[in-house]
């Protein structure tokens, strides 16, 4: 039984009473209280956000909008009934790590998850996602009560981490071809849509596909190519359309994870170390933020204004700050 349900009903917007959710953290230990607060801060503030945006007709969808609209991306979002949640999946956000502890959940060992060359592949298999379940069953099912949780990271660092890993890096052999294959795609539409626009040539597209630069990736990009490992993630999960009631920052990733855990009640977790020294070993956030820098300031002012643009959302509802170096995000609007 998930702490809480009986009290919030799991719909973190309509609380009954700020009076009983503070009666309530009296009665708990000191980190459920303390990860309590964080959640409530972060979910009201996106609350707030999504308020003074609902004149947007994106914003202004509820979830059985979406479920009726297809939306292609809907297989981002899916529900684990062993476990009793939901989550939108959300590339280059810690995704991987969120995926090992899932199936740590579901009784998997260190070493099977180590030697599995596609764990989102194993977990979208014992999993459901949320597009092939009927608007109706989500309405009425018991599932609509389920912790519900949202994984984000800094739109411009989780946009260059997804260049490093799959434009920049060499295309390993050990990967499995189905992967090696959609890399291959991947880097062929772009050069396809930016160097290679013109000529569309076999010649052009062997001469430049290891060495597409940042520049480059990133007008494609802002000309429409579109891909899970770029794409903005409140274009993915609609954060203003579903009640998420968990946040799960690449940032805070540990300290987020070890509140989930706890507040779902899973006690098999910490005795199995699914956290603490795994996390140490295996999520150091690739440190991505320092390399910022080098990247970003390849690019024109012009592609940086319009990089903002597109990643607006992510950045106004999650309070994710514009680049340090730049004086005022307002002057890119």
């Amino acid at each position: 039984m998930h702490l809480l349900l009986p009290l919030f009903d799991y719909d973190i917007y309509n609380f009954n009473s700020c009076f009983l959710f503070l009666l309530l953290l009296q009665n708990l230990d000191e980190d459920i209280q303390s990860c309590l607060r964080r959640k409530y801060k972060k979910l009201k503030e996106l609350e707030k956000k999504c308020r003074t945006l609902r004149e947007s007709e994106d914003l202004s969808l509820n979830l059985v909008d979406i479920l009726h609209n297809k939306n292609r991306y809907l297989n981002q979002f899916s529900i684990d009934f062993k476990l009793g949640l939901a989550f939108c999946k959300v590339p280059k956000a810690a995704c991987t790590s969120f995926s090992r502890i899932l199936l740590k959940l579901h009784g998997y060992n260190d070493t099977f998850i180590e030697e599995k060359e596609d764990l989102h592949q194993l977990l979208s298999n014992i999993t459901d996602h949320i597009s092939k379940v009927s608007t109706t069953i989500w309405q009425n099912s018991a599932f609509v009560k389920f912790p519900k949780i949202l994984q984000i990271r800094h739109p411009f660092e989780r946009l260059l981490s997804g260049y490093i890993d799959k434009i920049k890096t060499p295309i390993s052999q050990s990967l499995p071809e189905n992967v090696q294959i959609y890399m291959r795609n991947m880097r062929r539409n772009i050069l396809k849509m930016t160097i290679c626009k013109t000529t569309n040539s076999s010649r052009c597209l062997r001469a430049h596909k290891n060495k597409i630069s940042f520049p480059v990736f990133v007008d494609a990009i802002l000309q429409g190519y579109e891909d899970v490992h770029f794409l903005p993630f409140s274009r993915m999960c609609f954060p203003c359309a579903v009640p998420y009631t968990h946040i799960i920052r690449a940032e805070t990733f540990t300290e987020d994870i070890q509140c989930l855990l706890k507040e779902l009640d899973f006690p098999q977790v910490e005795q199995n170390s699914v956290y603490g020294e795994w996390f140490l070993k295996h999520y150091s956030g690739n440190r991505t933020d320092r390399q910022l820098d080098y990247f970003y300031l390849q690019l024109t002012n012009n592609q940086i204004r319009r990089l903002f643009k597109y990643y607006y959302l992510d950045h106004i509802l999650f309070g994710y700050p514009f680049l340090d170096y730049f004086e005022s995000s307002e002057e890119y609007l």
